[in-house]
C-alpha cells in the first residue's frame, strides 16, 4: 500500500526484501511450524540463502531476512515519506530513561567485510 500511494520508482527494487518479510507471516503463530517444521537463516549482511538439506527428502519451509536489507527499505521509506529517521529513536528511547545506549563508535563496529561486532544494550 505504501508504495502504491508513494508512487515512487526507486521503491520497486525492496520487492524482493518485502517478499522475504511477507513469508514470515506463515510463522507468525507456532502452528504452521509445529506442523511443518522451519529452518531460518538470519544474516547480518546481505547473503544468499543457504538452504539446509535433510535426509530422506524432509526439506521444511526456509525463512530468512538481511538485517542490511531491511536497514536499506526502512531507510528508503522514511526518505520517500519525508521523515527524520532520528525522530522515532529519540522518541522511544526518551521513554526509556533506564536504557543507555553504548557510544556509537562501539556500538557497531566492522571486524571486516563479513563479521559485525555488535555490543548490546546497557541497562542501569
Amino acid at each position: 500500500m505504501f508504495k502504491v500511494g508513494a508512487n515512487d520508482k526507486s521503491l520497486d527494487k525492496f520487492d524482493a526484501t518485502i517478499d522475504m518479510l511477507d513469508a514470515f507471516e506463515d510463522i507468525r503463530y507456532p502452528d504452521e511450524i509445529i506442523a511443518k517444521g522451519a529452518t531460518l537463516q538470519i544474516d547480518i549482511r546481505k547473503a544468499t540463502a543457504v538452504i539446509p538439506q535433510f535426509a530422506g527428502g524432509y526439506n521444511p519451509p526456509h525463512y530468512m531476512f538481511s538485517l542490511e536489507e531491511i536497514d536499506e527499505l526502512v531507510a528508503a521509506i522514511f526518505k520517500v515519506a519525508s521523515r527524520n529517521p532520528s525522530a522515532p529513536l529519540v522518541a522511544n528511547l526518551s521513554v526509556y530513561p533506564s536504557v543507555r545506549r553504548a557510544s556509537a563508535s562501539n556500538w557497531c563496529t566492522a571486524g571486516s567485510s563479513s563479521i559485525m561486532r555488535m555490543l548490546p544494550l546497557e541497562v542501569r
